[in-house]
């Protein structure tokens, strides 16, 4: 696994700030993945390890950045039946960098990372980029330019209002919902308006364990079944995951962010 590195720029940046995340600079990493390997997704599903960043300055000061952000996952063959997420060949993430602009010392990106094929070998790659004003000083990079516009269109919008969403039973239980072994069976039924819904990836929750998804008819339906694990419920907060949302041929990704149940259901409510 190697690493390359450079300043988003122009068309770059309006692209990226499509996403609603606030920024001063941002910095583009490419993990690079020999043929036939993959990488894992902040969530790796039912298998693997989460692909993470850790940035500081370059004299091993800290240094402040905002959250690391992944463009959507592909779904992944896992030998043991399950579901599993990440990108074979490589991906781009992305780290914006709040505040003013900065042309002063240089940045170190550290990825940790777990690639597998027929096997699974962990590992931690470092690159370094010097700080600039891209504005100013056009970045000098290798990154592949195909793949770094293929995994901007591939970051996540906000879904606002675009999406309308609302919780029900998964199936009705009746008297028996507080005492159900498994916990309690929730779906969060959602509807686009128009076009077509027709993949979601769940990021990783604490107690809100994410079961599957179907289709709705109308196309612009989908239905997200989640378990909620048994003992004291405490709200969870953050988004759901990201949907895939097809529209005359044009795909886009939307971030679900959905109001949690603040308490679990009783007997009756959401039927």
């Amino acid at each position: 696994m190697s690493l390359e590195l450079a300043w988003l720029s122009g068309p770059q940046l309006d692209s990226f700030a499509r996403v609603g995340t606030s920024f001063g600079q941002v910095i583009a990493v490419e993990h690079r993945v020999s043929a036939g390997w993959h990488v894992y997704w902040r969530n790796p599903g039912d298998s693997g390890l989460a692909t993470t960043l850790e940035l500081e300055r370059g004299d091993g000061g800290h240094l402040h950045v905002g959250p690391t952000l992944y463009p959507a996952p592909e779904r992944l063959p896992d030998p043991g039946g399950g579901e599993s997420f990440g990108w074979e060949g490589g991906m781009v993430l992305f780290v914006p960098l709040p505040g003013p602009r900065s042309t002063e010392g240089e940045i170190v990106v550290r990825s940790r990372w777990l690639a597998c094929r027929a096997r699974c070998i962990p590992g931690t790659s470092e690159a370094r980029i010097k700080r600039q004003d891209p504005a100013l000083e056009p970045s000098q990079t290798r990154v592949d330019e195909g793949r770094l516009k293929r995994d901007l269109g591939r970051l996540p919008k906000p879904g606002g209002s675009r999406i309308q969403a609302h919780w029900r039973l998964a199936e009705p239980v009746g008297s028996q919902l507080q005492a159900h072994p498994r916990g309690v069976e929730l779906e969060l039924e959602l509807d686009a308006g128009g076009g077509r819904l027709d993949a979601f990836f769940p990021y990783d929750r604490d107690r809100a364990v994410f079961e599957g998804s179907s289709p709705g008819t109308p196309e612009r339906l989908m239905r997200l079944r989640y378990r909620f694990v048994p003992g004291e419920y405490h709200s969870e907060d953050g988004p759901q995951g990201i949907l895939r949302w097809s529209w005359a041929g044009e795909v886009t990704w939307f971030e679900l962010a959905a109001t949690w149940p603040s308490v679990l259901p009783k007997p009756g409510q959401y039927e």
